[in-house]
């Protein structure tokens, strides 16, 4: 009865180790395949930002450069234009206006200011007797 009871111990343990194997090489094969998934994750992230970067880069290169001033517009791009360059001119006249109004003052004031000057020069030598 003993060496049957050291027997089933024994067998027990070989069973218990093997278990422990198994469990042991089901526990790396699951740690490795999680990596390989994570790595694999990243390196198609990556790859998602490259193509994109590369995409925005062609995306940009096929924006259309400015329109050159001698080429001809379609309708609704010449009116808008018209209407810009006659905006422009109305602002530049106006602008011309006023400074036309402010040069018109500055030479008013100055005429004033010689006026005054005039008459005090004369109402000077009328007091002093000096009379034209």
């Amino acid at each position: 009865p003993r060496a049957a009871s050291a027997r089933h111990e024994a067998h027990d343990r070989r069973e218990a180790m093997e278990r422990a194997r198994v469990l042991e090489a089901e526990w790396q094969r699951k740690a490795r395949a999680k990596d390989e998934r994570r790595r694999r994750e990243e390196e198609e992230e990556r790859q998602s930002l490259a193509r994109a970067a590369q995409a925005a880069a062609r995306a940009a290169a096929r924006q259309p450069a400015p329109w050159p001033a001698d080429m001809p517009l379609c309708g609704a791009d010449a009116s808008a234009r018209a209407r810009r360059e006659a905006e422009k001119e109305e602002g530049l006249a106006r602008v011309a206006e006023h400074r036309t109004n402010l040069r018109e003052q500055e030479e008013e004031r100055v005429r004033e200011a010689l006026r005054k000057m005039e008459l005090r020069r004369v109402g000077d030598l009328i007091q002093r007797g000096d009379g034209e």
